[in-house]
């Protein structure tokens, strides 16, 4: 469910980002925009299949677009649509990404498998939950 949020972003990002180029002739918007599209498509990618960095990937995409909003705003007198809805929009997905990453700090399946061998217990490891796993290691799976 938290890659929704980069997924979305990895979309109007770079919608932006050529809005901005053909409206202005901005190259750095069309580069911002395309990269940190490819950049959040990148880390909800790495969410959804569960693997190292993604959330701290999309909280580095959202603090990059909040910094980059901020010295627009406050050159245009945060009267500007465009750059109040990027400093609003990199706030919200900062928020977001870092209660994620405090709130589920999932061990990494490597640690699961290195933890487990040394206690053999997998009562903690979501990981080790699954009868194949435990059949592996020799140990009692955990109830879902």
């Amino acid at each position: 469910m938290a890659e929704h949020p980069s997924f979305t972003l990895a979309a109007l990002l770079p919608a932006g980002g050529i809005a901005g180029y053909l409206k202005t002739r901005s190259a750095p918007s069309l580069i911002a925009g395309v990269g940190l599209g490819i950049s959040y498509a990148y880390s909800g990618y790495l969410i959804k299949e569960n693997r190292d960095y993604g959330t701290e990937l999309a909280l580095g995409n959202s603090v990059l677009l909040l910094g980059s909003a901020i010295p627009r705003i406050i050159k245009t007198g945060a009267k500007a649509p465009v750059p109040l809805a990027l400093g609003a929009t990199g706030m919200l997905a900062s928020y977001y990404y870092q209660k994620k990453g405090r709130k589920h700090p999932i061990p990494r399946y490597g640690d699961c498998l290195k933890n487990t061998m040394k206690q053999k217990d997998a009562s903690t490891f979501k990981c080790c939950q699954s009868p194949e796993v435990a059949s592996m290691l020799e140990i009692q799976p955990t109830n879902r």
